[in-house]
């Protein structure tokens, strides 16, 4: 009787050692694998590792370190030309301070002749722009001695793009559902009864993203000086980018490169003077707030008017030559407290941006301010951030010893609700 525990003989035809030898083969290629992508994941290229090393069978250790040398000197080349994005800390939220502080800045050189490209973008909307106070002490940016001091940036006023919500995009167009009209045919109903439907009137519109700019030359004295081109940056470039979207997220016609603007919008009401007269003008900018309530179901929380128009109602007088608006050391009409921000308890933003009404001249053409639901009504959607670049490789800048800033944004504007808007105009 044979032994039980005796091991069965091999096949004679070898098929099992041949199993075995490729088991083993196969173990040795997927230990090959891990090791090449866990090389790859060392330097953050796990995924081209392995999709490299999938795609092809004979891939080997040898190869995949030279992918990953490739690659990173690839990143390394991107890296020293362009700075990547970064977030601003709170305390630094201008377009000067992130300028200043990014790494291609501090390494200018005092003096220095090299060639030279500055690229930062930011996440800084225009209005979370903050004041900056700093001083021109203490930093190690240039080579010479400073007069210590405190340099304040002059208080900004409330602008037309702080009014909007504000809203970001990742598409180069924004559509999005606008309503021109609704019945409300909310009622009481009985038991069993058919109930009431509301009907919507909505529009696909779409909103195309823009991009404002504009640039400017500085001596390379002024970008190597921390106190002097922080300021520039801060309140003439920043200024003047924000001057122009207000103006276009108002006026802007639509036709390429402009956005589409507030004013330009199908459906906004409109509110006619009665009169001639200042005092006339001020209760027609009441009957906007109230059409705006009653007809667009929105409570307006601002009203846009031009410099001179809020002049006319800060000058208005009674029969007694006494300001309705409060005298020139005295509070309200009556001695009552004067806001000089507001009119019937509504924020005022003053801008050029928007025309001024004629008094003196009633046509259909003569608008002024326009009351609305701001926030509610519409939006402001941002591409991106604040982004600035400067570079001394522009024209002849680098013979002359200049170079040249550039300060850009794209944006578009979607208006939700035109009846949530009324615009003032003296056509009687």
């Amino acid at each position: 009787m044979k032994n039980e525990n005796e091991k069965p003989e091999t096949p004679a035809n070898g098929e099992q050692p041949e199993v075995q030898t490729r088991e083993a083969a196969e173990a040795r290629t997927v230990a090959d694998l891990n090791n090449q992508i866990k090389f790859g994941a060392t330097f953050g290229f796990e995924k081209e590792v392995r999709e490299a090393a999938l795609a092809n069978p004979e891939f080997t250790m040898a190869d995949a370190r030279m992918l990953v040398q490739q690659l990173k000197s690839k990143a390394d080349d991107i890296e020293k030309r362009v700075s990547p994005p970064r977030q601003i800390s709170t305390d630094a939220r201008t377009l000067g301070g992130a300028f200043v502080s990014s790494g291609e800045y501090q390494s200018v050189k005092p003096g220095g002749r090299q060639k030279r490209t500055i690229t930062v973008e930011t996440d800084i909307l225009p209005n979370q722009l903050q004041r900056a106070t700093y001083s021109g002490s203490g930093d190690g940016l240039t080579g010479y001695d400073r007069v210590p001091g405190v340099f304040q940036l002059g208080a900004q006023p409330p602008m037309v793009a702080d009014l909007f919500m504000q809203a970001q995009t990742e598409s180069p167009t924004v559509r999005y559902m606008r309503e021109v009209s609704y019945t409300n045919a909310a009622d009481w109903t009985s038991e069993g009864d058919e109930k009431p439907e509301a009907s919507f009137d909505l529009e696909e519109v779409d909103a195309s993203v823009r991009k404002a700019a504009v640039w400017s030359k500085v001596t390379d004295e002024t970008l190597e000086d921390f106190s002097d081109i922080r300021p520039y940056i801060d309140q003439r470039l920043t200024f003047m980018l924000r001057t122009k979207i207000d103006s276009d997220l108002l006026n802007g016609t639509g036709t390429a490169p402009q956005i589409a603007g507030l004013l330009g919008t199908s459906g906004i009401q409109t509110s006619e003077m009665s009169s001639n007269t200042a005092v006339k003008f001020a209760e027609a900018i009441m009957h906007a707030i109230t059409l705006v309530r009653s007809v667009g179901f929105f409570e307006p929380d601002a009203i846009v008017m031009h410099p001179n128009d809020y002049e006319k109602l800060r000058l208005a007088t009674d029969g007694n030559t006494q300001y309705y608006g409060g005298g020139f050391f005295l509070g309200q009409y009556g001695n009552q407290y004067s806001d000089p921000g507001r009119l019937w308890g509504l924020r005022i933003v003053q801008t050029t941006a928007i025309s001024e009404i004629d008094l003196a001249t009633p046509a259909a053409g003569n608008k002024g301010p326009i009351v609305g639901a701001f926030n509610l009504g519409g939006a402001v959607y941002y591409r991106n951030g604040l982004a600035i670049e400067a570079t001394n490789t522009d024209q002849d800048d680098f013979i002359m010893n200049l170079t040249t800033i550039r300060v850009e944004q794209r944006l578009a504007l979607a208006v939700f609700r035109p009846k949530a808007f009324c615009r003032v105009i003296n056509a009687a």
